[in-house]
């Protein structure tokens, strides 16, 4: 894994600063909810002529959240147009939500004795720790002296660090997993620099747009199904400061 980043980071550092213009780095720390996390409400349920059990699984945006820091490079390669290569690590917490109906006849004769209903709702939560790195390519727009508007967009790559880790009454640690330790967005968004002492205040707003699913393993023989896709709608503050000036 570090043979992995290191190599990484050099071969961003090594084409951007082949045609920098100027060099910025910086520091922030960011926080998102899991708004827009695709979920796949799958019917996993069993029916047949005496019982009939239905289960929905649903995403419990409150107890959905990231937290995370970065460090930072923001390399300008013109006046205006820069790339942004980061570093930096996000805790994950996927709030879930089963509602299970079920519904048991009882036959005896040929004759319907009794019908007994169960309706079960219970919480859960999944989580798990990545190290993550974007490469955004940015556009500075010059709002007014010292202050600067900069969208951005670029993937990301992430790596999952130890295990997904499932809690919950009804949840045991190993079900829910990813196909793959590698992780892949799509980042988008905007941040803002307004000069402060000798560097500058950046905050920024982000959507990372998940394109890696996440599984949940059911059943006694191991069978999986596509729980959903995470994405975040998050906001960071940090600062940063230009080298070289």
């Amino acid at each position: 894994m570090k043979k992995f980043l290191v190599f990484v980071a050099a071969m961003v550092a090594t084409v951007a600063l082949s045609s920098a213009q100027d060099f910025t780095i910086g520091a922030r720390g960011a926080f998102a909810t899991g708004f827009g996390t695709d979920v796949a409400k799958e019917d996993k349920g069993l029916h047949n002529d005496f019982y009939y059990s239905d289960t929905e699984v649903d995403l419990d945006l409150a107890k959905t959240m990231n937290f995370g820091g970065a460090i930072f490079a923001k390399i300008g390669i013109t006046d205006t147009v820069s790339v942004q290569p980061e570093i930096g690590f996000t805790y994950h917490k996927i709030g879930i939500k089963f509602d299970q109906y079920a519904k048991e006849a009882r036959v005896e004769d040929s004759q319907l004795v009794s019908i007994t209903r169960a309706d079960v709702s219970e919480k859960g939560v999944v989580s798990f720790t990545t190290i993550d790195i974007p490469v955004l390519i940015g556009y500075d727009i010059e709002v007014s002296d010292g202050f600067i508007l900069t969208p951005f967009a670029g993937p990301q790559l992430s790596l999952i660090v130890g295990k997904e880790k499932a809690s919950g009454d009804f949840l045991s640690g190993d079900d829910f997993k990813f196909s793959s330790p590698f992780l892949f967005d799509l980042v988008f968004g905007a941040n803002v620099a307004f000069d402060v002492g000798p560097g500058a205040i950046v905050a920024d707003i982000r959507y990372n747009f998940g394109l890696t699913p996440l599984y949940q393993k059911f059943g006694s023989f191991g069978q999986c199904w596509e729980f959903g896709t995470p994405r975040a709608l998050g906001v960071s503050l940090g600062y940063q400061m230009k080298i070289g000036e």
